[in-house]
C-alpha cells in the first residue's frame, strides 16, 4: 500500500497541505503519514538577550504528538464528512522526532 509522506509545522499553510493530501490519498487510495521536526531549544543558537526555557526532549515530543494527534483527528473528521460508507478511508498515522526538518523526513522515509 501507498504512503503520504505530509510534514507539519501545524500553520493553516500545512494543515491545507495536509487536506489535499487527504484528498489525493483517498483518490489514490493510500495511507498518509503525519510527521513533525522540533527543534530542542538549548540546539537553538541564543544571543545575550535572549534565554530560552530548558525544555527537555521528552516534554517537547509529548507536546508535538499530541499536536500531531490534533491533526490527525481533524483530518479524519474531514474524510468521514467528505465520504460515502463505500469510500476508502485512509490510515493516518503520526511520527514526530527532533532534528532538522531534512534530516527527520530523510530517516522517517527510511524507517517506513
Amino acid at each position: 500500500m501507498k504512503t503520504f509522506l505530509v510534514p507539519t509545522d501545524f500553520s493553516e499553510p500545512a494543515m491545507n497541505a495536509a487536506e489535499y493530501a487527504l484528498q489525493l490519498a483517498k483518490y489514490l487510495e493510500a495511507n498518509i503519514a503525519l510527521c513533525n521536526a522540533f527543534l530542542i531549544p538549548a540546539q537553538l543558537p541564543t544571543t545575550n538577550f535572549i534565554t530560552l526555557p530548558a525544555y527537555d526532549y521528552d516534554t517537547l515530543k509529548k507536546e508535538n504528538i499530541e499536536a500531531l494527534e490534533a491533526v490527525a483527528k481533524e483530518l479524519r473528521i474531514k474524510d468521514h464528512s467528505i465520504s460515502t460508507l463505500a469510500s476508502f478511508h485512509p490510515m493516518i498515522t503520526s511520527e514526530c522526532e527532533a532534528g532538522g526538518v531534512v534530516d527527520v523526513i530523510t530517516q522517517i522515509a527510511e524507517d517506513k
